[in-house]
């Protein structure tokens, strides 16, 4: 455990030390920033930090919305791995202890500012104390930014200036940086700056010599353009932990180009860094200090300016939504905003699956900004519209859930009722994958009642269609068939073809589950009929069908064809439970034609991605694959 005090290079130590090591690991790293020193708000708690972890190993599997099973889980996976974690920024001991693996194959780094001290006993923890910098290393640090000549002119200066700087690394290289703009200027006058300037930054509780580092915060803030220094101000808005040049460009309200000059200016004084490619982020003491100041900022210019970095996050995200998934109503009509804003290149589901991945935090981080805002508040309902499908189909079930009650309180606080209709038939769905089933046919009762007071029929054939698939949860076929035709009838007389379609897939599965094969066929030969081979997520599960269908009809050649249709279409588009479940049916069809070594494959293929989900159906494959097999075994009816 590293920990000192602030900007003393605890980060930049564990990092370093991961890489040197990373070779004893093979299995890989893990990092997470835990934040535990910035704004209370944005502290990132350990649940979310479990979904990070988890997500990373066992790439959308289901994860428990229980703290203490996703704990669970976590060491469940992490047994028999030897990875190295690296926990940085712990406030602690209940942030951290989540998050042990609690295997002797792994290493875990922590950083933070405090001790510790209860995790060290009970953990065994070995402690590495980084105490600031002396005066010679002070000195050496200074003379390779400057050169030794001007450093070794004025060594009275640079002692002082590295005794103002509390030895801190961090302020060092930004004192480094001001001098370094300004090589006509001595060191003496720098160091008389720092002495004569008040005040400091609160997060260091009064201590003087810390609390300088706001003055040599400011100098590197005074030292730059005033486009550069109007931008640092107004990136303190941003909740972080990153953000990319076109967001930044949204937020700054100024072109792509320009906006990347403004960036490198930051970099270059060290008040950002370029940690990957186009995504800058900035240490937590900087972050706060750019908070302060963009709370100085005009009320009206700050709205502006987040309502624009809130329109490119919205923006983007509707266009990877178009791509990830059909939808049966177009996404809400949103007015042209005040400002145009960029939007991220996305073009397909591949870029779209991985924008999403990448700005998961800060799109929940901007719904959390909307719903604080009176003026931005609508923008809650867009936003999580914009998520649905992706938070479903990753399986980010929880946060499907946090998202969809978020919205659901702002829409029964401005007294929205189709909104609120609508969060809770959102909510019904969350709650529908996280099994809790009884509580989602409340939900979708309600928004059903709310839906029909509102005269909305669509919207009342969108909540019969999720009873039905609520039904079949508990196999009941038959109320899952009445729920679907009232869909299918409302959805009909609206003239809504993508909606019947839909509702026919349903109804094709729900039938050949019954033993009514025909029935099935025909409802996929409608689908197939109506969206040819125009839309992978709604043709995949009438492969699915077909597939199970004839292998039931003893057609084990047909079958085994459209299963592996099935299994190519959910593949691409990044849905794995489906994924799974037609590789289940498939190791069936190929076991009852013989294959027993390619169903034992199959299956496994299956249970490595249903494994980590821990759903039961990961049990019954695995069964599969460790029993003795014979060709007669049969595909179970689900």
């Amino acid at each position: 455990m590293i920990t000192g005090p602030p900007g003393v290079g605890k980060t930049s130590l564990a990092v370093h030390w991961a890489h040197r090591i990373a070779d004893r690991f093979p299995d890989g790293q893990l990092y997470v920033n835990l934040r535990g020193f910035g704004p209370a708000d944005r502290m990132l708690n350990p649940a979310a930090a479990l979904r990070g972890f988890l997500d990373a190993i066992a790439p959308g599997a289901t994860v428990p919305t229980d703290p203490d099973e996703q704990a669970a889980r976590f060491r469940s996976l992490m047994a028999g791995r030897r990875m190295l974690l690296v926990l940085d920024n712990a406030r602690d001991s209940d942030q951290v202890l989540p998050l042990l693996p609690g295997t002797g194959g792994c290493l875990v780094m922590i950083t933070s500012r405090h001790q510790l001290t209860g995790l060290i006993a009970t953990t065994g923890a070995m402690p590495v104390e980084v105490e600031p910098v002396g005066v010679e290393d002070g000195h050496r640090q200074l003379m390779a930014r400057l050169g030794r000549n001007r450093v070794r002119d004025e060594p009275a200066a640079v002692a002082e200036l590295v005794a103002a700087c509390a030895g801190l690394p961090l302020a060092i290289a930004l004192v480094s940086a001001r001098a370094a703009t300004q090589p006509q200027l001595p060191l003496s006058a720098l160091a008389a700056e720092l002495r004569e300037a008040p005040g400091g930054l609160d997060v260091f509780g009064g201590d003087t010599a810390a609390a300088d580092l706001r003055t040599v915060f400011s100098w590197s803030a005074a030292a730059l353009s005033p486009a550069a220094a109007s931008a640092f101000r107004l990136l303190g808005l941003h909740p972080g932990p990153d953000l990319t040049t076109i967001a930044a460009a949204a937020l700054l309200g100024r072109p792509v180009a320009a906006t990347r000059t403004v960036l490198i200016e930051l970099c270059r004084v060290h008040l950002l860094r370029e940690h990957q490619p186009g995504r800058y982020s900035s240490h937590d003491l900087i972050a706060s200090y750019a908070a302060e100041l963009a709370a100085e900022v005009p009320t009206a210019a700050r709205i502006q300016a987040l309502a624009r970095m809130i329109d490119h996050y919205l923006h983007t995200a509707r266009r990877a939504t178009e791509l990830l998934a059909p939808r049966l109503r177009p996404l809400t009509p949103f007015p042209a905003a005040a400002e145009p804003v960029p939007v991220a290149a996305v073009e397909t589901q591949r870029e779209a699956q991985t924008w999403f991945r990448s700005e998961h935090d800060q799109l929940l981080a901007m719904i959390d900004i909307a719903a604080g805002s009176d003026d931005l508040v609508r923008r809650v309902f867009l936003l999580h519209e914009a998520m649905r499908d992706y938070v479903e189909m990753q399986a980010h079930w929880y946060d499907w859930k946090q998202l969809a009650e978020l919205s659901l309180t702002v829409a029964g606080r401005i007294g929205d009722r189709h909104e609120e209709a609508r969060s809770l038939q959102s909510v019904g769905g969350a709650l529908a994958h996280l099994g809790r089933l009884q509580e989602s046919l409340r939900a979708f009762e309600q928004a059903a009642d709310l839906y029909r007071s509102l005269d909305d029929d669509q919207a009342v054939a969108r909540v019969e269609s999720n009873l039905g698939k609520l039904a079949a949860l508990n196999a009941d076929f038959d109320s899952a068939i009445a729920h679907s035709e009232r869909a299918l009838e409302l959805y009909a007389a609206q003239d809504n073809g993508f909606g019947v379609n839909w509702v026919r897939v349903d109804l094709a599965w729900f039938h050949g589950q019954q033993g009514d094969y025909d029935t099935a066929l025909r409802y996929c030969q409608q689908v197939r009929t109506f969206h040819r081979e125009d839309d992978p997520s709604l043709l995949a599960p009438v492969w699915d069908t077909e597939g199970f269908v004839h292998y039931k009809l003893g057609d084990l050649h047909r079958a085994t064809e459209c299963m592996r249709q099935a299994h190519d279409l959910y593949r691409q588009i990044g849905d794995r439970f489906n994924e799974a479940d037609v590789l289940d049916h498939l190791g069936d069809v190929l076991l009852a034609q013989g294959d027993r070594s390619g169903a034992r494959q199959t299956w496994q293929q299956a249970y490595e991605i249903l494994r980590p989900t821990g759903h039961p159906m990961a049990d019954t494959v695995h069964s599969k694959i460790i029993r003795p097999v014979r060709s007669t075994d049969a595909m179970p009816a689900g």
